[in-house]
């Protein structure tokens, strides 16, 4: 008898861990050791992954993963194209950036 009532219990507990609840508790808990050890510990770079990451889970869960791709590639676009004009001592006029973010996100939307 105390087998069978082991037994039952062993399942219940397994049930309980394979639970959806269980695996965002544990997924949730070893997020905030991976920030406190990169805000402890890290470096610039594992900042920037820790960063993008977050930003790619957020959107998963929303089932929007796209909208990370695009906001990065639209990001990397306007800083490459502003830093161009940098370089160049062109002076921008505020309907000239407004173009210029239209551009890059026509462009990061048009990629793939």
């Amino acid at each position: 008898m105390r087998f069978y009532a082991k037994l039952i219990f062993l399942i219940v507990v397994f049930i309980g861990l394979s639970s959806a609840l269980a695996r965002e508790l544990g997924s949730d808990w070893a997020y905030a050791v991976r920030v406190k050890y990169v805000l402890t510990f890290g470096s610039a770079g594992d900042y920037e992954r820790l960063i993008d990451d977050t930003g790619r889970a957020l959107m998963a869960r929303a089932g929007r993963a796209d909208v990370h791709e695009f906001g990065k590639r639209y990001r990397a676009l306007l800083d490459q194209r502003l830093a161009e004009a940098a370089r160049r001592n062109i002076p921008l006029t505020d309907d000239q950036i407004v173009e210029i973010r239209q551009q890059c996100a026509r462009e990061a939307y048009d990629w793939r």
